[in-house]
C-alpha cells in the first residue's frame, strides 16, 4: 500500500498581520465571508461579538488590508485564494483605516483608565498618520501636543474632515458594546469608568454623524459562548 506524506500545516501562532500570513503561505480559516455578512447590516456602527478564540486583531488586520485604500494595488495577490476575492464587494479599498486597540485599559481607578485610554488614543492617530503622509505635517503636530484623549481625537477628527474613515475598535473589554447596547448585558464597569469611556464614545459618534467617519466596527468577545 502507498505511503503519503503531506506537507505539514504552517500554523500562524503568534501573527497577527494579514499580508504576513499569506505571503508566507500560512494556514488560515477562510473570514473574509463575514465582510458581506457586515456590509449586508444598514447600521454604520457595528458591534461584533465572536468567541474568546477568535483571532481579533488578524481579523481587523485582514479587513484593514481589504478596506485600506492605500491597498488597492495588491488585492488581487492577498485575497484571491479567498472567498470575497471572487465576490469583492463595492466598498473594497474606499476607506482610510484608523484602529484603537482598547484591550489593555487600566480600569482600577479613573488616572488609569484615562492615561491607557490617552495611549491607546494616541498610538492609533500616530499609525494613521504614519500609513497616510499626504495629511499635512501641521495637522499631525497640533493633533499630538493635546493633552487627553477628547483634544487629541477631537482635533484629529477635524483635521480628517476630507477623508473617508473606517474605524475598528478592539473590544475585548466589552467597553464600547456597554456604551453603545445598554441593558444586553451585565455591567462590570463601575459609574467612573463608564463615564469616561462614555466620553470617548460620543466623540467617534459625532464623527460619524459628521461623515468624518464612515463606519465603525466593535469587535469584542461573545460572553454567551464562554459560558457554554
Amino acid at each position: 500500500m502507498a505511503t503519503y506524506h503531506y506537507p505539514p500545516m504552517k500554523l500562524p501562532h503568534g501573527i497577527h498581520d494579514f499580508q504576513e500570513l499569506v505571503k508566507k503561505g500560512f494556514y488560515y480559516i477562510d473570514r473574509t465571508p463575514y465582510i458581506e455578512k457586515l456590509e449586508r447590516s444598514k447600521d454604520r456602527l457595528v458591534l461584533f461579538r465572536r468567541p474568546n478564540g477568535f483571532d481579533r486583531k488578524l481579523f481587523i488586520s485582514m479587513l484593514g488590508y481589504y478596506y485600506g485604500i492605500q491597498y488597492r494595488s495588491k488585492f488581487e495577490t492577498l485575497f484571491k485564494r479567498y472567498y470575497i476575492g471572487q465576490k469583492k464587494t463595492a466598498q473594497a479599498n474606499q476607506y482610510y483605516i484608523l484602529a484603537f486597540d482598547l484591550c489593555n485599559l487600566d480600569l482600577v481607578n479613573l488616572q488609569k483608565t484615562e492615561q491607557t485610554l490617552t495611549h491607546s488614543v494616541k498610538k492609533g492617530i500616530e499609525a494613521f498618520l504614519r500609513q497616510y503622509k499626504n495629511i499635512p505635517n501641521g495637522k499631525q503636530n497640533s493633533t499630538l501636543v493635546n493633552d487627553g484623549f477628547e483634544k487629541m481625537l477631537t482635533t484629529f477628527l477635524h483635521s480628517c474632515a476630507e477623508y473617508n474613515i473606517y474605524l475598528f475598535l478592539d473590544d475585548a473589554q466589552g467597553l464600547i458594546s456597554d456604551i453603545a447596547d445598554p441593558g444586553t448585558r451585565y455591567s462590570p464597569f463601575n459609574l467612573v469608568t463608564r463615564s469616561l469611556i462614555t466620553r470617548f464614545f460620543r466623540i467617534i459618534e459625532r464623527g460619524l454623524s459628521q461623515g468624518i467617519i464612515g463606519r465603525i466596527l466593535s469587535l469584542g468577545i461573545d460572553e454567551s459562548h464562554d459560558r457554554d
